[in-house]
């Protein structure tokens, strides 16, 4: 998702929260932890928003968790 579009779905707490996690991901963040963070961060009801992006097609929030 391009900057423009983050800016226009996310208010500005939540890009300042994906702008931490992107930082986290690079420094501490496992990346399935980082997309389940990027998808409660969006929500049920804006996860729509990712279809077709690695981020919705490849993990869902407790997959692969006993």
């Amino acid at each position: 998702m391009c900057a423009v579009q983050l800016y226009n779905k996310l208010n500005a707490e939540e890009l300042q929260r994906f702008a931490l996690l992107v930082k986290s991901w690079h420094s501490e963040l496992s990346f399935p932890d980082f997309i389940n963070s990027v998808l409660e961060l969006y929500g049920p009801e804006r996860q729509h928003l990712l279809v077709g992006r690695s981020l919705s097609q490849h993990f869902r929030p407790g997959e692969g968790k006993s």
